[in-house]
C-alpha cells in the first residue's frame, strides 16, 4: 500500500468518525456522564496505532500475495459474485470466528480486553484495540485470502464496509426501535454491537458479528437488540486509571487480573438464585 493511499484511509476514517460524532450531537442514545469524560487521549492514541500497524500488514500481506501467486478458485464466476464471496467469506473468518476466539483464549482475551474496558461507547471505541489484536484478526484475512485466491476488489469492498460499519456501530447513536429490530434481522445493527460491550458476562458473550447478524444467529449467540438501552458498558475488573491511561491500554495484556471472563452460564446460573444467596 502506498503512503498516498494509506492516507486517503486516514482521511476516510477520520471523515467518517467525525460525521458519526455528529450525529451523535443531535441523537445519543446515552449521555454523556463521567464515564465519558478522560477517554479522548487514549482512545485517538489507540486509532493513530491501529492504522498504522493496518497499513503495515496490508502492505506485507500485498506483498506475499504477489510473490506466491495463488490460485484463484473463483476466477470463473462473475465479479458482483465474486465480491459477495469474498465478503461472505471474510465476514465469517475476520469478522466473527476471529472475535469468538478473542473472547475464549485466556491469552486473546487479556489482548481483546483493551478494547471492552472502554467505561463509554462512542466513535472514538471503534478503533480502540491493542496493536496484537490486530494482528490477530489481519491472520484471519490473510490466510482466507491466500487459499482461495479472493479477489482485490472483494477484500476492498470488506474492508470498507467493515470500516463502515465499525465506525456506526460503535458510535453513541439512538436508533429507531423498530427499525434496529428489522435491520439486526441480517445486520449488526448499532444496537446489536452495544449490547455485546455490557459489563455483563451473559451479553458480552453475544452479538460478535461483524457486518451480518446470521452468523449469530445461526450459533445461537445473539441477544435481543432491545437490551441496549440498559446495559452498563465495560469491564467489572478494571482499573479506571489504566482504562484512561495510553501506556496503561498498551500494558494491559501483560498486567495481573482476571485472565478470562466469568463463564456465562455460571452468570445465568447466579441470577436464578435468591439475591442473598448470590456471590458479590
Amino acid at each position: 500500500m502506498t503512503t498516498t493511499a494509506f492516507l486517503w484511509n486516514v482521511a476516510t476514517m477520520v471523515a467518517l468518525m467525525a460525521a458519526a460524532a455528529a450525529i451523535e450531537v443531535f441523537l445519543p442514545l446515552f449521555e454523556r456522564g463521567e464515564a465519558s469524560q478522560g477517554r479522548a487521549k487514549a482512545n485517538l492514541s489507540l486509532i493513530g496505532v491501529t492504522l498504522g500497524v493496518n497499513w503495515a500488514l496490508t502492505s506485507l500481506t500485498a506483498i506475499v500475495a504477489l510473490k506466491l501467486r495463488p490460485v484463484a478458485l473463483l476466477h470463473k464466476l462473475p465479479s458482483a459474485v465474486q465480491i459477495l464471496i469474498t465478503v461472505l467469506v471474510l465476514d465469517f473468518m475476520y469478522g466473527y470466528l476471529s472475535h469468538v476466539l478473542l473472547h475464549k483464549i485466556p491469552i486473546m482475551w487479556r489482548v481483546h480486553q483493551v478494547h471492552h474496558s472502554d467505561p463509554f461507547v462512542d466513535v472514538t471505541t471503534s478503533l480502540r484495540q491493542h496493536p496484537l489484536e490486530g494482528m490477530w484478526r489481519f491472520v484471519f484475512m490473510t490466510i482466507p485470502a491466500w487459499m482461495l485466491g479472493l479477489p482485490a476488489a472483494g477484500i476492498v469492498v470488506y474492508r470498507l464496509i467493515s470500516r463502515v460499519n465499525g465506525v456506526l456501530e460503535h458510535a453513541n447513536i439512538r436508533l429507531w426501535r423498530p427499525l434496529d429490530r428489522v435491520g439486526s434481522l441480517v445486520w449488526c445493527t448499532p444496537n446489536m454491537h452495544k449490547v455485546h460491550h455490557s459489563n455483563n458476562p451473559v451479553e458480552t458473550d453475544s452479538n460478535y458479528g461483524n457486518i451480518f447478524s446470521v452468523y449469530d444467529r445461526v450459533f445461537g449467540t445473539f441477544t435481543n437488540t432491545d437490551r441496549a438501552r440498559q446495559v452498563v458498558y465495560g469491564l467489572k475488573e478494571t482499573d479506571v486509571a489504566q482504562v484512561r491511561s495510553f501506556t496503561g491500554l498498551l500494558r494491559r495484556p501483560f498486567a495481573g487480573g482476571p485472565k478470562t471472563p466469568r463463564n456465562s452460564q455460571e452468570v445465568e446460573l447466579e441470577y436464578l438464585l435468591p439475591e442473598t444467596q448470590r456471590p458479590d
